[in-house]
């Protein structure tokens, strides 16, 4: 059982501690089973004992984080251990702004650690500047970890690890014969090393530069190898990035025959709580939904993404999120907030991802712009884009959410009446006196009560005439906007306030 102490019981204890003399020896021991706890886990730990250690993880990171700062002053090793040990939790699970402070408080003293802790957090650091879309430092760090360790030492998987992230930083710096070298030299290695899971991750990224250059079909092929490998390991968490960008190359040619794909994602996005990847499948999913005219469903899933890219610093989702958005606003005749988010968009592209603007964005960022100028006055165009260059992200969101949602009350009123002499097996009262007052849109509310009746997610689903899982979507809302965690949380909500 685990208890939360008041801050003022924690000092006490403390102060009594301190006077005991046993502080020092005791924090050691404290923070020695913490670093435990922590390298416990790696990359090829089969997916069971990998939830097993999310949990103790989950429940024990105040612990944790206590231990790494008290290393961070008598035991620097260890502290660079805790840093690395946590690499796969820090994005994926929603915490990248603390990773990113404790590698900042390690890189001043990572001379002072063997070469392959040393590689190991050149490697992350390069990984999180990839990730906010400073890739030029993202390829000097990858570089960095490759040249700390010697070819064919004892660190040689840690090598092709980041030869391996060394080689998509060069993709997307459209350096792809650097990086075609790099791949192919990797996946020479690992196969004769016979490291299977070390090829996976491998051909995952090679995929992206086949497919950048032009070869789809190869670039496929080599992302179902990776998928094959995973599950050859019993290692299906790590397949989550594989689905996601499977579904995403599918994406680009229009083949809506993908929602197989994206639902077995979403699943194991659920299941291993990957935050990073669940926002990648709704923007798969808005894609979908978007080239079937089914608008209303892709602004659902895009503005409840927004918020969880937001939270996990995804600046690569977010513009992702912003550019179909706006898609979104334009077929929905919101022009003026459709041009005000692609020139948020545009702006965060130029900053971020100044390569790649100019490379992959910019084409799509120019064909909107002459929809919306088609379609507005200059006048209007020119005022609506100067407002979103100068926006935050948070203004940006809030805008999306009040067009999005009033446009989904208008379908929503449009629904009801086409419906009213239909029969119906669960009444939905047509009047929302409650929904504005607890912060809930008229479709929510919807959502609300049908959970607290206990209908599952297909059965509110059939009744709404809206997919699964876009009613998921909603349901993740309510949750967040109510500070709920359970249907029957939910459940015990509605009935208090008289809502069923």
């Amino acid at each position: 059982q685990y208890f939360i102490l008041l801050e003022t019981i924690r000092e006490f204890a403390a102060e009594h501690l301190q006077q005991s003399g046993n502080s020092s020896e005791l924090s050691a021991k404290h923070a020695l089973y913490y670093l435990a706890l922590a390298e416990s886990h790696n990359e090829y730990l089969n997916d069971d004992s990998y939830l097993d250690w999310m949990a103790a993880l989950n429940l024990s990171f105040d612990n944790i984080r206590n231990a790494f700062l008290w290393m961070l002053d008598h035991d620097i090793s260890g502290a660079t251990s805790m840093l690395v040990a946590l690499s796969e939790h820090w994005y994926s699970y929603g915490r990248a702004s603390e990773g990113m402070s404790w590698i900042e408080q390690i890189l001043p003293h990572a001379s002072a650690v063997a070469p392959g802790l040393q590689a190991e957090v050149y490697n992350l650091n390069g990984f999180f500047h990839r990730e906010r879309g400073n890739i030029p430092e993202a390829v000097r760090y990858h570089k960095m970890a490759v040249d700390a360790l010697q070819p064919g030492g004892e660190n040689k998987r840690l090598r092709h690890s980041a030869m391996s992230f060394y080689g998509i930083s060069l993709t997307i710096c459209a350096r792809y014969e650097e990086a075609e070298k790099v791949f192919t030299e990797t996946l020479q290695q690992q196969e004769a090393g016979g490291d299977k899971v070390g090829m996976a991750r491998t051909l995952m990224y090679y995929a992206r530069c086949k497919e950048e250059t032009g070869r789809h079909s190869e670039a496929i092929a080599m992302l179902e190898k990776s998928a094959q490998l995973y599950r050859e390991q019993g290692l299906t968490r790590r397949m989550i990035s594989v689905l996601c960008l499977l579904a995403s190359l599918h994406g680009s040619t229009n083949n809506t025959d993908i929602l197989p794909l994206i639902e077995e994602t979403l699943v194991l996005c659920h299941r291993f709580g990957d935050i990073r990847n669940e926002v990648r499948s709704y923007i798969n999913l808005a894609g979908i939904h978007i080239v079937e005219k089914r608008y209303t469903e892709a602004g659902t899933l895009l503005i409840n993404g927004l918020p969880l890219a937001i939270r996990i610093d995804a600046a690569r989702a977010q513009v992702l999120i912003l550019l179909n958005c706006s898609a979104v606003l334009y077929h929905i005749a919101r022009y003026e907030a459709g041009v005000t988010t692609l020139a948020y968009a545009s702006a965060m592209m130029l900053h971020l991802f100044p390569t790649e603007y100019h490379t992959v964005f910019s084409p799509v960022v120019v064909r909107d712009m002459e929809l919306f100028r088609a379609v507005l006055d200059p006048e209007i165009f020119d005022r609506a884009w100067q407002h979103g260059s100068g926006l935050s992200i948070e203004k940006v969101e809030k805008l999306l959410r009040n067009e999005l949602e009033r446009h989904g009350d208008s379908t929503h009123s449009t629904e009801q009446s086409e419906q009213a002499h239909q029969p119906t097996p669960v009444r939905i009262p047509t009047a929302l006196p409650q929904a504005s007052a607890i912060g809930l849109t008229p479709r929510e509310m919807d959502i609300l009560r049908l959970l607290a009746q206990g209908l599952s997610n297909k059965e509110i689903g059939t009744q709404l005439s809206i997919s699964e899982r876009t009613v998921h979507a909603h349901v993740r809302s309510v949750y967040s906007k109510l500070d709920i965690g359970s249907r029957s949380a939910a459940t015990r909500f509605a009935v208090e306030r008289g809502i069923v």
